[in-house]
């Protein structure tokens, strides 16, 4: 076994001591002095509250009003497939009720157009046709329903329908 070396003070370092960056060394450099610590910066914080704040207001308030919307337009769609599917014309013309959609803008172009503000376009599809069908919105009981109902056939022909 080897006895250790002593300790000698020159230039060059012990090879037996831990060097600087090797394991055991000090995380803080060669002289131990932690860094200094960050500045905190309000500026950025306030230009986050500022500048973010307001997008993700509005995200929410279109995401709100997206949702009641197609729900509204869902209960709407729903209620005209269950109109259809009793209505003696549009059995004849479009069969069994498969899909009803809503348009909006063509609703949106149809309103200007016939002068009255709610007029509602609907796309339907049946097991033996498919076609439009253009309506006008009636408030009735706490919900809007339509009324005054015309079924557009791919040839143009509108007819009347009971409702």
């Amino acid at each position: 076994m080897h006895a250790p070396q002593p300790l000698a003070f020159s230039q060059w370092p012990n090879q037996g001591f831990p060097q600087p960056g090797g394991p055991g060394a000090n995380p803080y450099g060669a002289y131990g002095q932690a860094p200094p610590p960050r500045r905190s910066t309000p500026w950025l914080w306030i230009l986050l509250i500022l500048g973010g704040g307001p997008v993700v207001l509005c995200l929410g308030c279109g995401g709100c009003i997206y949702l009641g919307f197609t729900g509204n337009m869902k209960v709407m769609q729903d209620d005209l497939q269950a109109r259809l599917s009793t209505d003696p014309l549009a059995q004849q013309h479009l069969g069994t009720i498969e899909k009803v959609e809503a348009d909006f803008w063509a609703s949106v172009e149809a309103s200007q157009e016939a002068g009255r503000e709610k007029r509602i376009i609907f796309h339907v599809k049946g097991s033996k046709g498919s076609g439009d069908v253009a309506g006008y919105l009636q408030a009735e009981g706490g919900r809007e329903t339509v009324h005054e109902c015309q079924l557009i056939l791919p040839t143009g022909d509108e007819i009347d329908l009971s409702f």
